[in-house]
């Protein structure tokens, strides 16, 4: 039974040595042949109306009193149209 285990045990160290062999010379590639990406990035600042139309798109009526309360534009309100990033 000692024989059996110890050989397990070897064949085990083997199996794992080879593994973590494997993984560092992965590392050493990685570290060895360094990359430089380079990313670009665009945003155009636009106005944009979030009720073209001035009327619900779901009924076809014009805009009631419970809607203008956020389209239309007034001293304490910002209206339908707003500064975006695209």
């Amino acid at each position: 039974m000692g024989l059996v285990f110890a050989a397990l045990a070897v064949v085990a160290f083997t199996l794992l040595g080879k593994e973590e062999g494997a993984t560092q010379t992965t590392r050493q590639r990685a570290a060895a042949a360094p990359v430089t990406r380079t990313y670009f990035i665009g945003a155009d600042k636009v106005e944009w109306d979030y009720a073209p139309t001035g009327s619900n798109q779901i009924t076809g009526q014009s805009f009631g009193e419970d809607e203008n309360v956020f389209a239309q534009q007034g001293p304490d309100r910002i209206g339908k149209v707003y500064t975006k990033s695209l």
